[in-house]
């Protein structure tokens, strides 16, 4: 049976203790920015093209969660304009909520479907992370992206690809055990995306790819499959079995990282995660 944290994590409900203390977001994004390698990946990205944009520059984050890809970056380009869009009420709650206690003016978000969402003046960069596996028709919300695009706006896109695992029995130990708290199975998963299958789409829906790079190579994927064990501990059993699991994480945290270190500056021909930018060219394919 699954646990409060679990259950919280999949239903997208925050704690009561996360509204009455603020930090606790800021210390979960720190926390997430640490121990989540694609993070690692985007946030590299990202620096560097908001970087290059000589004027104040419109940024949509689809899908945006808790706001880790936002809140960090307000302050920094305070001329700028950033928009998350979640289906999700809970996290369009409370990041709105968050942002007017803190009294960030130059962010909003907004619930919609990403099928069908329109802002008011077009985006620079779209970005969307980890959601289009979820979603069933694909095709129609890349073309929608294309269409909340700036001529020669940029989406940058990371997913899931590929799937392969390290660990034996990593799959089988999943299933047996921790099925009914697994995020993609409690979230309904759609499709396990192989590359080309999202290279072709981005061209249907009119983009061009610049550049692409393969994350969770085997050091990243040996990584993630045991913080994802401690961390499926953690949300399945009693607060004592809790304890252990955190107790297990802090034992090969410097491991896990040691390996997510390789896996960054290492460079990969293909991997469990796939990070593209495509640009929007002029005419959509039909």
């Amino acid at each position: 049976m699954a646990n409060k944290f679990s259950n919280s994590v999949n239903t997208h409900e925050y704690p009561k203790i996360f509204h009455r203390f603020l930090f606790l977001l800021r210390l979960q994004h720190f926390v997430t920015n640490i121990l989540t390698l694609r993070t690692w990946y985007i946030k590299k990205l990202l620096s560097k093209l908001f970087c290059s944009f000589e004027k104040p520059f419109r940024f949509v984050d689809a899908g945006f969660g808790t706001g880790d890809m936002i809140f960090p970056y307000v302050s920094s380009f305070a001329d700028s304009h950033f928009i998350g869009i979640d289906i999700e009420k809970n996290n369009v709650d409370f990041c709105n909520n968050y942002a007017r206690k803190k009294q960030i003016n130059n962010v909003e978000f907004i619930q919609s479907d990403l099928l069908d969402f329109r802002i008011e003046k077009k985006a620079d960069v779209i970005l969307c992370v980890g959601v289009m596996h979820y979603i069933k028709n694909d095709i129609k919300v890349f073309r929608n992206y294309y269409d909340n695009l700036n001529q020669g706006g940029s989406l940058v896109l990371y997913s899931p690809v590929n799937y392969k695992r390290i660990i034996p029995g990593y799959n089988k130990l999943i299933n047996k055990y921790f099925k009914d708290i697994d995020y993609d199975t409690c979230n309904q998963i759609c499709r396990q995306y192989t590359p080309g299958e999202i290279r072709e789409k981005l061209q249907i829906a009119g983009f061009k790819i610049k550049s692409e790079t393969f994350t969770y190579g085997f050091f990243g994927k040996i990584a993630h499959e045991i913080y994802s064990i401690c961390l499926y501990v953690l949300g399945k059993y009693h607060w004592s079995f809790g304890i252990l699991s955190i107790l297990m994480l802090t034992m090969f945290l410097p491991f896990i990282l040691l390996l997510m270190t390789v896996d960054f500056f290492k460079k990969h021909k293909t991997g469990n995660g796939l990070l593209i930018v495509a640009e929007k060219e002029n005419t959509i394919k039909s």
